[in-house]
Formats: structure tokens, C-alpha cells, sequence
């Protein structure tokens, strides 16, 4: 398969051909986007000039990244759990509950920074619902 040229970015990329197992464009270390020419997850400034954020950028992007795993599974189990109340009368107040805190994860969780007070209160509910080991 003879490489095609694409429409790479040429400040972004690292060639102005595609790749030719892929087709999609090469791009710079900082530099991402189907053309290169966006700045890449976890670094700064505008494009073309995409500096590395600091370390701590990395440890709270996988803490986010999982806790949001958590938050997708236990969204799953509530609505699991909400398909079945009917055959469950007597817990009705627990699913009040539940959807009260779900709302407030699902608030968390559609603005991703948080606040020290807010990260600690999805880690605590997180404990508490987690099952033992």
C-alpha cells in the first residue's frame, strides 16, 4: 500500500503523510486531533506550542479517569436496581436514597474538577457502597 498524503498539519505532524497502516496523521509529542492541530490531553498552551503539565496533571487525570469508571458501573447498578423495584416494595426508601446520591455523583461527575471536599465525599460514598473484600 503506497503511503497517500493527507491533510496533516504541518507544525503538528510529524510528516505530511498518513500512516499507512492507519491512514491517520503522525503527530508531534503535545499534539493530537485526526490532522494534528490540537493541543493533546495533559498538556498546556495553545497549539502549536503544547507544553507538558506538571506530574500532578497525571496522577489527578487517573484518579478522575477512575472514579469515573466507578461512578459509570454504580449508574448502571442503580438503574439495574430500578428495573427490579417493583418486585421489591419494601425498598422504596433505599432507592429514594440512592437516586438522591446518584444525582449528586452525576453532578460530580459532569464537572470533573473537583474540590478537595467534593473528591472526598464521592471517595467516602464510594467506600461505603463498595463491597467487602
Amino acid at each position: 500500500m503506497a503511503s497517500a498524503t493527507c491533510d496533516c498539519n504541518k507544525e503538528g505532524s510529524q510528516k505530511p503523510v498518513c500512516d499507512q497502516d492507519t491512514g491517520t496523521c503522525r503527530c508531534q509529542e503535545g499534539i493530537s486531533g485526526p490532522r494534528c492541530d490540537r493541543r493533546a490531553q495533559g498538556h498546556d498552551q495553545e497549539f502549536p506550542t503544547c507544553l507538558r503539565y506538571r506530574l500532578c496533571f497525571d496522577q489527578w487525570d487517573h484518579t478522575i479517569s477512575s472514579l469515573s469508571t466507578v461512578v459509570q458501573g454504580l449508574i448502571r447498578l442503580a438503574a439495574n436496581m430500578e428495573d427490579k423495584r417493583e418486585t421489591l416494595p419494601v425498598c422504596e426508601a433505599d432507592f429514594k436514597g440512592l437516586r438522591e446520591n446518584m444525582s449528586e455523583i452525576e453532578r460530580i461527575w459532569r464537572h470533573p474538577v473537583f474540590s478537595s471536599e467534593e473528591f472526598s465525599k464521592v471517595k467516602d460514598y464510594h467506600d461505603s457502597v463498595r463491597p467487602s473484600r
